[in-house]
């Protein structure tokens, strides 16, 4: 992978200020990122009303309002080329193929555009007591997707994050809570990664797909999150 520019503390602000233009934020849900020189168009599956009836534990929030109605990892509705910047913030753990999702975030990309990636890093947040998952288990996702392998992150959800950490159900009832979560499509987090892990899948990335993109910039986990800033080539 390109060498980065490595910063021991996490100044989000001086990160999304590599950004200008016009672009999309994925996701941003009730806690949108604070860009005022750049025009943000807001991009999410569903609908403030929509996201309030399965997620009622958001009511009361200041939900932004989609303008775009997508799958935040196929981008169906965007062209090729059409964006100068995404935004993707605490999104591509909940994406089931995340590398997917990065092909088509770096798809959308003028050339010349960045992506701002940031993303929780396991060690620091409700995901501790999860595995890290591993290279070979997202290829797999990205290049035979399976809905039984998509099913094992509920499990693993429901039973280390949910039922451990949030006491939500019994363990003994965790299989049948993980089936609850899966019927009604909630948004968790289907993989986790350290910082070096997440790395590994970018260096993945680089030699084997072609991707475009080039890291410019990147942050260590601090606060509980790492952060990287790539540009399109």
């Amino acid at each position: 992978m390109a060498e980065a520019a490595v910063g021991k503390i996490a100044e989000r602000d001086i990160y999304l200020q590599l950004l200008s233009g016009t672009g999309i934020e994925i996701g941003a849900l009730h806690r949108p990122c604070i860009v005022p020189h750049l025009k943000v168009h807001y991009v999410d599956r569903l609908s403030v009303a929509d996201l309030l009836r399965q997620y009622p534990e958001l009511a009361g929030l200041p939900i932004v309002e989609a303008d775009i109605l997508d799958d935040g990892q196929k981008l169906s509705t965007l062209a090729n080329e059409s964006q100068d910047f995404v935004i993707a913030n605490h999104v591509i753990e909940h994406m089931a193929s995340p590398i997917e999702a990065l092909l088509n975030w770096g798809r959308v990309l003028k050339k010349g555009g960045r992506l701002f990636l940031a993303a929780p890093d396991k060690r620091y947040t409700f995901d501790k007591q999860r595995p890290i998952t591993q290279l070979q288990h997202i290829i797999e996702d990205f290049k035979d997707p399976s809905l039984e392998r998509d099913f094992e992150h509920f499990l693993e959800f429901a039973l280390y994050v949910s039922c451990r950490k949030y006491k939500t159900k019994p363990e003994a009832e965790y299989r049948e809570f993980a089936k609850h979560l899966w019927d009604i499509n909630y948004s968790i987090h289907y993989h986790v990664w350290d910082f070096s892990a997440f790395t590994e899948l970018l260096s993945w990335m680089e030699k084997n797909m072609k991707w475009g993109l080039r890291v410019i910039a990147s942050v260590k986990p601090v606060h509980e999150e790492f952060i990287f800033v790539f540009e399109k080539a």
